[in-house]
Parts: structure tokens; C-alpha cells; sequence
């Protein structure tokens, strides 16, 4: 059983910042809005159009430009805080599992970033970060030179005809938050503790112990006791782009 170690890293963090939770199944209802500046919000058959009309009824007017579609969950942030929409009509698995994969999203793709980019740039940067000004030239070069993201946030809600992801950036995006998800509400650490097990009994756990949905509780044993550990997309575009040997990042086992 193994886990990237960024994923496990951002995981304790947030829990941490809840003030715990050792009991399981884990409640990110309450410990979302503990932790991070996110409320979650449900509502009945969630769509893009559904969450973009919400959001306009708050005074927030935002232009998706991407097909409607049902969804299980989505995310939307707005000067560092935000909301998790998920679909009332789901059962308590599939929306605990959406609202997992969305603040995974929230922790990698905005939160970790964004913190980083205040670290190197200072908190003046954030202007950028959500559109409201550019980059001075000494904060460009200074981007540069950290490897500092500091371009607007953006939605990875595109999809092609086939209803997948439009871009690698997109799949990447998805599977990351996928395996952040998965450590939020079923620490491999914890795991590892009664194992061994088939894919199929820890299926079971993870549904009845975990609050799994079935689908991502099979997908979930399957990744964890005959997949390979998965590198963080962000290290192959470094190995790809720079000329110097980079060691593979770390792995708790």
C-alpha cells in the first residue's frame, strides 16, 4: 500500500486544521468549514447551469463556457474561500465522496499554489491570482525563477463528445484529486494496519467502515493493492522540461 507523499501531506494538514477525526466514517461536512474557507451547499439535480445560476442569485456572475451537464460535485472559489456544490439527490457515499474529491481540488489545485505563491511573491501577489491586476516585471522574473504558478485559476469542467476529460492537464487534475479524496477519508496508514487483504474485502471495508460509494471503494482497493505508485504530474513536467537529473519523488509506504 503506498501513497504519494504530497497527497499525505496535505491530507494531515487538513485535518489537523479540522482538529482531528479519528472515527470513521470521516464527517467533512463539519470539518470542511473548520479547516478551509469553504461552506458546502447541496442542491437537488447539480448542473453547471445549476451552479452557475446559484452562484448569480448571490451576486456572483461567472461565464462557463462548456456544455451543461449533471454532476456529482463541484467547486467554485471566489478571493481565497469558496463553496462545494453537491447533488442532493445523491446517497450520503456518493455525496461524502464528492465532497472529498472537491476539496481535494480546493487543496491542490488553489489552496497549495496559492500559498506558495504568497510565500515567494508576498501577499500582494493574490491581486493576480484572482485576475484583478498583471505581474510587475520583478514579480514575473521572481515567478520565474521559483517555478511559481501564478496565472488566474480556471475550471477543468471541459469535457469532449465522449464526456472525458478535454485535456492531459484535465485528467491529470481529476486523478490527483481522486487520490487526495481517497486519503482525506481512508488514510492508506490506517489501512495498512489489517492488511493483507483482497481487493475484494477491502472493498468491503472501505464501504462499510470508510462510507465509500461501491464504484470508488473497488477502484480505490484495485489502486491500492496491484497499482504501482503514481507520480505527481507536476514532477513529470519538471523531468520533461529540465535537463538535469531530478531523484523520483518520495513514497509513504
Amino acid at each position: 500500500m503506498r501513497v504519494a507523499v504530497w497527497a499525505a501531506e496535505l491530507a494531515d494538514a487538513f485535518w489537523k486544521e479540522a482538529g482531528g477525526n479519528a472515527s470513521f466514517p470521516r464527517d467533512l461536512r463539519r470539518a470542511v468549514p473548520r479547516a478551509v474557507q469553504l461552506g458546502v451547499y447541496e442542491l437537488p439535480g447539480l448542473t453547471i447551469h445549476a451552479v452557475r445560476d446559484c452562484l448569480r442569485r448571490g451576486g456572483i456572475a461567472i461565464a462557463i463556457d462548456v456544455a451543461d451537464r449533471p454532476l456529482h460535485g463541484c467547486l467554485t472559489t471566489f478571493h481565497g474561500a469558496g463553496t462545494i456544490f453537491v447533488n442532493a439527490h445523491d446517497s450520503a457515499e456518493e455525496q461524502r465522496f464528492s465532497i472529498a474529491h472537491e476539496l481535494a481540488h480546493y487543496l491542490r489545485d488553489y489552496w497549495r499554489p496559492r500559498q506558495r505563491a504568497v510565500g515567494r511573491l508576498g501577499a500582494e501577489v493574490v491581486e493576480v491570482l484572482d485576475g484583478c491586476r498583471a505581474l510587475t516585471p520583478t514579480e514575473r522574473l521572481q515567478a520565474l525563477l521559483g517555478e511559481i504558478s501564478v496565472q488566474p485559476h480556471v475550471h477543468f469542467l471541459a469535457r469532449d463528445p465522449d464526456g472525458q476529460p478535454a485535456s492531459r492537464a484535465i485528467v491529470d487534475a481529476e486523478a490527483c484529486a481522486d487520490e487526495l479524496a481517497y486519503e482525506l477519508l481512508a488514510p492508506v496508514e490506517h489501512l495498512a494496519k489489517s492488511i493483507p487483504r483482497t481487493a475484494a474485502q477491502l472493498a468491503l471495508c472501505l464501504r462499510l467502515e470508510h462510507g465509500f460509494p461501491a464504484a470508488q471503494a473497488e477502484r480505490y482497493a484495485a489502486l491500492l493493492l496491484d497499482a504501482p505508485p503514481r507520480m505527481d504530474p507536476l514532477w513529470g513536467l519538471l523531468k520533461r522540461t529540465l535537463t538535469e537529473d531530478w531523484e523520483e519523488p518520495a513514497y509513504v509506504r
